[in-house]
């Protein structure tokens, strides 16, 4: 004898074979199509459910289809992610909150045997908790749904609900699975994520964890959530990377996103804006910096290009006038054991004070612009900081606009003026964004 579950589930699949079915007869029509591409995932059928999710394109705007048709690729392997991680932050919400109008999470998973299994086998864990907490996340996760692959997809299922929760909406599409972990006063725990195909909520995350953990942690505070591509080792590099997001979401940033740096680096795996070593190839540093050089960098922001330089040269110092990125960058040359570089809070005019070394090559990374000085002011500073020979790199600010890029090359001739040659130009755009000019000069003083 059948059961409830099992006659339910097998309507459905009628269902979906009927609408194909009218499909064939009718094939433009944007209802059907929808119809087939829920009910698809809702049975588990994956492909299927991504044949009919992308020939939504062909009828509807695509950009309607855009984050389930990049999810079910990601989860299918036929699309390479752009990083190995997203990070967004969150709020702590009692579930069981009088004012909650959700099930009690008990209820939901008691009604629900299969999940624990289906949830185990991710990771392996011999235990599966749920937490009486949903997350808030700050922004809409909605860029971590195209970008971050599932790990695992659970078919949707009709719920009963009791009491309160009867006129609830017992219907799930189903549910998508990810590894990760939340970070919380300075303490990792390894978790699964989990965010529902439809209905869903373009800010609410569940989660689970393997073991019993007692958390300490109040409705309304904030948590770190790493969504990550593949089961991590929690290791010193992991727990980094969730301390320095962490400080990085203390204060609204002036640079950088709600999901990556402004630096980043493309061998440890940290998404930013600009690539380090794109940029370092794209400025060819390696043919003029050398081993004994001491190099300053005006507006370092979180280190990743100083700690990347200082391997190539004798010292770097970097300074910033926000104290977050700073910590950041120290954070990460020790993570990283390099030795050699010096990271400062502290403005252009206050180091300028406080300064009595020379050095050998100078970074101006569109900085020049909030410094409030004009070129030919700036670059006679520039000049007094260098060792005779030295180097300055000095990029713009983004001149997408023509117009833009003659204002920056006419300030250049206040290094023509000042003893320098040019060595190096160039164009680069490296966050796929903002195109940006740059020009390595020599200073000419003779010692």
């Amino acid at each position: 004898m059948s059961t409830s579950a099992e006659a339910s589930h097998t309507t459905y699949e009628d269902q979906y074979f009927e609408t194909i079915k009218k499909l064939e007869t009718t094939p433009s029509s944007l209802l059907l199509r929808k119809k087939a591409a829920y009910l698809s995932l809702f049975l588990g059928k994956i492909d299927e459910a991504y044949h009919w999710s992308v020939s939504l394109n062909f009828f509807h705007d695509p950009s309607l289809q855009k984050i389930r048709q990049k999810r079910i690729e990601l989860f299918k392997k036929n699309l390479t992610p752009d990083n190995e991680y997203r990070v967004t932050q969150g709020i702590f919400s009692l579930t069981e909150n009088k004012n909650n109008k959700n099930p009690h999470e008990e209820e939901v998973w008691n009604s629900n045997p299969h999940r624990e299994d289906l949830i185990k086998k991710i990771l392996s864990w011999k235990s599966v908790n749920f937490y009486k907490y949903k997350i808030f996340s700050k922004t809409s996760i909605k860029k971590i749904k195209e970008s971050i692959a599932p790990c695992s997809y659970e078919p949707g299922a009709a719920m009963n609900y009791s009491g309160d929760y009867k006129n609830f909406p017992n219907i799930i599409i189903g549910y998508w699975y990810y590894a990760g972990f939340i970070y919380h006063k300075e303490k990792t725990i390894p978790v699964i994520f989990r965010l529902p195909e439809y209905p869903s909520d373009d800010q609410e995350i569940d989660f689970f964890t393997e073991e019993d953990l007692s958390l300490d942690i109040q409705g309304g505070e904030s948590i770190i959530c790493y969504f990550s591509q593949k089961p991590e080792t929690q290791d010193a590099w992991l727990e980094c990377k969730l301390k320095i997001h962490s400080i990085f979401s203390q204060n609204n940033q002036q640079f950088g996103s709600k999901y990556a740096f402004y630096q980043g680096h493309e061998a440890w795996g940290l998404p930013g804006q600009r690539p380090t070593l794109e940029r370092i190839k794209e400025y060819s540093l390696e043919k003029w910096i050398q081993p004994h050089h001491d190099i300053l960098d005006i507006g370092c922001n979180i280190g990743c290009f100083g700690i990347e330089v200082s391997k190539i040269s004798a010292q770097y110092t970097g300074f910033d006038i926000n104290p977050d990125l700073i910590e950041i960058a120290n954070t990460l040359a020790l993570n990283k054991e390099i030795k050699n570089c010096n990271f400062l809070t502290t403005d252009f005019h206050s180091f300028i004070k406080n300064n009595d070394k020379k050095y050998d090559f100078i970074f101006s990374f569109a900085v020049h612009g909030w410094i409030g000085l004009p070129m030919k002011g700036y670059v006679e500073i520039l000049q007094n900081l260098l060792n005779p020979n030295g180097f300055v790199l000095i990029e713009s600010h983004d001149v997408t606009n023509d117009a833009e890029l003659l204002k920056f090359f006419r300030n250049m001739p206040a290094f023509l003026e000042a003893k320098f040659s040019i060595i190096h130009q160039g164009i680069l755009k490296d966050d796929n964004k903002r195109r940006r000019s740059f020009f390595i000069f020599q200073y000419n003083k003779n010692e």
